[in-house]
């Protein structure tokens, strides 16, 4: 396994046995026609505080949790099985999400050591779902599940270059996620690509009664974040703006610093200038740069999440 091989990144505590069987039968139904949602046959790795009801144990990195098997899916396991996922395996973290004393290590827990930043192995992985990070940045996964209570996705995720999003509290279901704090637990989708956290995102959002917190977002949430990707920036935002704008537009916001005494004293506005040359989302040159950034991953899983 290429996580135990050379350089130990240590970012796995444990694998499905199941995921190749569980794989192929979601390859059949796909060529059979059907999917079961917008993550068939995608592959995600779960922080290790999160419940699954398979044959992988649930530790929260403790060693006196190692051979603890919950009863039942976590709700956002549940959601992600729904949806086609392929829950690979358990992530590596900071032992009880960080709780449970002082001088700790990011990314260390008594079951499997040390999470170890795939870029440099010296640097510190940050947060407690700095195995999920590491997973995601090492590309042994498309997506992972982390949890926050104060940074514990963001701040690995910046420390390993990829993407994650720390919901809003009551947006994504705890119940069944080993618990910190009832006012600021979340977990929340980790991927390479804003698309991708954002498409898993979609599929983890739910109202469920096991989690009064979630009971506030009832018709309050999307099952389709993605969309949001395709607004145009600013030309987009002042035209929602109205008639009364004080700028209907880059062009005039260009023209507004210039003869503005204070705008323009400091420094240029060359990324203003350079972004009115260009197009919107539908122009030629657009797309043929999106589909250059994504050269490659048509033909695999990626692709599968991307292309959609």
């Amino acid at each position: 396994m290429l996580d135990k091989a050379g350089p130990v990144l240590n970012s796995i505590i444990s694998i499905n046995p199941d995921a190749i069987q569980i794989a192929e039968e979601l390859d059949r139904e796909l060529k059979a026609g059907k999917s079961r949602g917008p993550m068939h046959g995608i592959p995600v790795i779960l922080k290790d505080n999160i419940d699954t009801h398979d044959k992988m144990p649930t530790t929260a990195g403790s060693r006196a949790l190692k051979n603890s098997y919950p009863l039942k899916d976590s709700f956002l396991a549940k959601r992600l099985r729904e949806a086609g996922a392929v829950i690979l395996g358990k992530a590596n973290l900071s032992e009880w999400a960080n709780f449970r004393g002082q001088m700790s290590t990011s990314g260390w827990s008594g079951v499997a050591g040390q999470t170890k930043n795939p870029y440099d192995l010296s640097r510190n992985p940050c947060g407690s779902s700095s195995g999920s990070a590491v997973a995601v940045a090492a590309s042994l996964t498309m997506v992972a599940i982390g949890t926050e209570t104060d940074g514990s996705i963001v701040c690995p995720s910046q420390a390993n270059g990829i993407v994650g999003i720390k919901p809003t509290v009551g947006l994504v279901s705890r119940s069944g996620v080993v618990p910190i704090s009832f006012t600021q637990d979340t977990p929340g989708p980790m991927g390479r690509t804003v698309r991708d956290a954002a498409i898993c995102l979609g599929v983890l959002v739910g109202v469920d009664s096991a989690d009064e917190k979630t009971l506030a977002s009832k018709g309050q949430y999307f099952t389709d974040y993605a969309r949001f990707l395709n607004k145009d920036g600013l030309n987009n935002y002042f035209r929602s703006l109205g008639g009364a704008a004080p700028v209907k537009n880059v062009e005039e916001l260009i023209a507004f610093n210039k003869g503005d005494s204070l705008e323009l004293k400091y420094f240029n506005q060359r990324f203003l200038e350079l972004a009115q040359k260009k197009g919107d989302l539908s122009t030629e040159d657009y797309r043929l740069s999106l589909a250059k950034l994504f050269k490659g991953s048509k033909n695999s899983l990626q692709g599968d999440l991307l292309f959609q």
